[in-house]
């Protein structure tokens, strides 16, 4: 695959269209570890991102609004609370990638859903909450210094995942 820049990266991330989409991810999951400082910069963007990549076959059902739906329910700042929970967007499919990297797999794991799994497993439930997103940057910021410090092997053998810091993980 031809070298793509981060103006192009994000051109294709934001694009609504599931070809570009489904090619940006695959090129930042195979450039792997040189990946991770433009992934950490996506956080805040908002943008709906609708992949059927990333091992979740309903995946792209889970958003409330599909990329090829938006102009007929309008703008993500229509939606409540609960549906821009239940939205997959940039910065939510950045920290899932991170994850996938740290992996090996972009099947790694079933949902691009975050759960904070130090709360009573009965309060337990994925969804992308922002203090979830926030969280989810903070924890893998720290932990990509450290993979550029010891490596991505040393991590993997210490069973240290990117979001490990906050107690987030993947539903």
């Amino acid at each position: 695959m031809n070298k793509l820049n981060e103006e192009q990266l994000l051109a294709f991330l934001t694009s609504g269209h599931s070809e570009e989409i489904n090619k940006a991810i695959k090129y930042l999951f195979e450039q792997g570890i040189s990946s991770l400082d433009f992934l950490q910069s996506l956080e805040g963007q908002k943008e709906f991102c609708v992949s059927n990549l990333l091992g979740y076959e309903q995946w792209w059902c889970t958003a409330p609004i599909p990329p090829e739906y938006i102009l007929l329910v309008g703008p993500r700042e229509s939606l409540t609370e609960k549906e821009k929970e239940e939205s997959i967007t940039v910065e939510v499919v950045s920290l899932y990638l991170i994850s996938a990297i740290y992996s090996g797999s972009l099947t790694f794991y079933g949902s691009p859903f975050l759960v904070d799994v130090s709360l009573p497993k009965n309060d337990c439930r994925g969804a992308n909450k922002e203090e979830y997103i926030a969280r989810g940057f903070h924890s893998a910021r720290k932990w990509i210094r450290k993979c550029h410090k010891v490596g991505l092997e040393a991590l993997r053998e210490q069973k240290e995942h990117p979001l490990k810091s906050e107690n987030l993980y993947w539903w």
